[in-house]
């Protein structure tokens, strides 16, 4: 990097100062001093992307020892970026804000490097899709290469006049390609029942829910052997069926929405382009009554509810008043989101070597059971109500972790207890619903794919407290690092032919998991505050997912208890074997819940102070010292 640097027209010496953040520091030949933005994109197209650096920093001259070598001690005191100039033209101001929306930052300077900020190879197609919806069009690959606001902003293109890029197939991401061919794809969807406000009626209804499907993407996809979105003026959806509720008494409400909910789930068509299916129940006049809700999971997660919610009640205020419908925020298309897909599976194609050791831990950590080979019926359990509660509240907060968190956490010791090799890990395959923060805010859509997880528990006492809270904390960080890997796993897998051909020959989890909870975070939207979740009318979802030779569903009853459902391969595993393996896993949650009650647990661990570098032996010490 020095050498190619040095041979700027205008740069007369050079010097790299590395770790986590590469600053050259340069010096001008002659009177005119190169442009750091400027200095970046020649290097950009010079150098290998991993030889770039982070800033450029024009100074005077490099501080020198006495016998003439680099004083990089005083060279490091120097300024790591250079006095932020303001930005020069409307392009630069508006990726500096597009830099600081998908950042989570205040602001950002026009040099200041988007990985130096914290972004990731993730964020990175986020920050394409929102600057194509901008009218700013340049690569992932761009983001890896020319890094800042200030060099980006030279090499950005600007799109056709009239030109959509809306439409248009578009490879189908991981998560749908995942899916395809499943056994229990066609049944997998979300779905919400919702108190409409007094005086809805069905058309103010559907003029309501036809405007939050104009404006996401995801709802307006067909799935062929690519993803077509289509344009919402090339199509009418049949979104919403009526049924009269005028007669009904409290009994009926929740049976009639249940029958409902399992009519709308058996229209979702994603071959024909139906993601997206609502039942009024109509009580007539005076309007109000119940709104169900259902979306296939090819085009929501648990987030989508959320926002599908906020945004028809911000739709159905404006019908109600007389006004056009117009939802807030810039509409990201899901065609802008998916097509950098491909590239930056391209990019990730380091990652494979990783990807390839996770998957070497394939094998059942138990042996074949010898019973007739295939699917046995789903085991169904309930968790006691006051351990379920828990779990959801406060023995979460107690560990800092997500309910999500803690199942497969008790999943993982479970396993590993029952199975004869506790110490090569439990590889599981864990179908996320919580997008990653700050990842497409706003949006509805399906921004996450299944991915391996190699967790670690070892053998544990599972009456023992202390024991499995340390093992709790333990493999919390394992998953938070797995899941650190956002889609990179699934890009690999369906994105890259050469990487797909690896991973595809390998033997896949031999353990499925899947948590179906409420969306995370309340609604920020007073508007929403008029459209009620009605509870006790639909189960959370814990059915199981197809196709391991054992699985985990969980979710929450109608009555909001913790449930799961197991489902296995019987020429693997017996039923009593199952039935065994369940009742370890609802101990270990009851010992979790009993230690978190104790007020002994801790769960303190470093993906939670991610500011500063400390160890979990560094935050035990802290809390021995400073906590107690």
């Amino acid at each position: 990097m020095e050498d190619v640097t040095s041979s700027h027209p205008h740069v007369a010496d050079v010097a790299l100062v590395g770790g986590d953040r590469r600053v050259a520091y340069v010096v001008a030949s002659g009177s005119v001093a190169p442009e750091p933005d400027e200095l970046m994109n020649w290097l950009a197209e010079r150098l290998p992307e991993s030889s770039v650096p982070d800033a450029v920093v024009v100074v005077d001259a490099l501080p020198l020892t006495p016998d003439g070598g680099v004083d990089w001690s005083a060279l490091t005191e120097a300024p790591a970026v250079a006095e932020s100039r303001p930005p020069r033209n409307a392009r630069e101001e508006r990726l500096c804000r597009l830099f600081a929306d998908v950042l989570g930052r205040s602001d950002v300077g026009v040099e200041e490097g988007f990985f130096a900020l914290g972004g990731d190879s993730i964020v990175s197609i986020q920050l394409v899709a929102r600057a194509r919806a901008a009218g700013l069009l340049f690569t992932a690959q761009d983001v890896y290469r020319y890094k800042t606001p200030a060099a980006i902003a030279v090499v950005a293109a600007e799109p056709d006049a009239g030109a959509d890029d809306s439409t248009g197939p578009v490879p189908a991401p991981p998560h749908v390609a995942w899916s395809r061919g499943r056994p229990d794809s066609p049944d997998r969807h979300h779905t919400m029942v919702l108190r409409a406000p007094d005086g809805a009626t069905p058309e103010l209804l559907r003029e309501a829910l036809e405007a939050v499907w104009r404006r996401h993407g995801a709802l307006r996809v067909r799935l062929d052997e690519a993803v077509i979105p289509v344009a919402a003026e090339d199509a009418r959806p049949g979104l919403l069926d009526v049924v009269d509720a005028s007669d009904f008494d409290e009994r009926t409400w929740t049976e009639q929405a249940g029958s409902a909910a399992t009519a709308a789930a058996a229209r979702l068509d994603p071959g024909a382009g139906t993601m997206l299916q609502a039942v009024h129940l109509d009580p007539g006049p005076p309007g109000g009554g119940w709104l169900v809700v259902v979306v296939h999971d090819f085009a929501a997660d648990a987030e989508s509810l959320r926002v599908l919610a906020d945004g028809l009640a911000d739709a159905y205020a404006a019908v109600a008043g007389g006004r056009p419908p117009a939802l807030n925020g810039p509409a990201l298309s899901y065609r802008s989101w998916a097509s950098p897909l491909p590239e930056l599976a391209a990019e990730l194609a380091g990652e494979l070597p990783h990807w390839c050791q996770v998957l070497a831990t394939a094998q059942p950590p138990w042996p074949p059971d010898g019973a007739d080979a295939g699917t046995a019926p789903p085991l169904r359990t309930v968790l006691p109500a006051q351990t379920g509660t828990a779990l959801l509240t406060t023995t979460a907060a107690a560990f800092l972790a997500t309910t999500e968190e803690l199942l497969l956490a008790a999943l993982a010791i479970a396993v590993a207890g029952a199975g004869n090799s506790p110490d090569t890990g439990v590889l599981i395959e864990v179908d996320p619903q919580d997008r990653p923060a700050g990842l497409a805010p706003g949006e509805i859509g399906r921004f996450t794919a299944p991915v391996p997880v190699c967790l670690r528990p070892g053998r544990i006492e599972q009456s023992d407290g202390a024991a499995l809270s340390d093992a709790v904390k333990q493999i919390k960080e394992q998953i938070r690092a797995a899941y650190a890997g956002g889609l990179s796993f699934g890009l690999l897998r369906y994105l890259n032919p050469e990487t797909a051909a690896v991973l595809g020959g390998l033997d896949l989890p031999p353990i499925g998991f899947c948590h179906r909870g409420p969306a995370s975070g309340g609604s920020a939207n007073p508007a929403s505050d008029a459209w009620p979740e009605v509870p006790g009318v639909v189960d959370g979802g814990d059915r199981a997912p197809g196709g391991y030779l054992l699985s985990l569903g969980t979710g929450t009853t109608r009555e909001g208890r913790l449930a799961a459902t197991w489902q296995w391969d019987r020429g693997v595993l017996s039923a009593v074997q199952v039935r065994r393996l369940s009742d370890d896993w609802v101990e270990v949650l009851s010992t979790l819940v009993e230690a978190a009650e104790g007020k002994g647990v801790r769960g303190l661990t470093p993906s939670d102070v991610g500011l500063v570098s400390l160890s979990q032996a560094d935050l035990d010490e802290l809390d021995l010292n400073w906590m107690t």
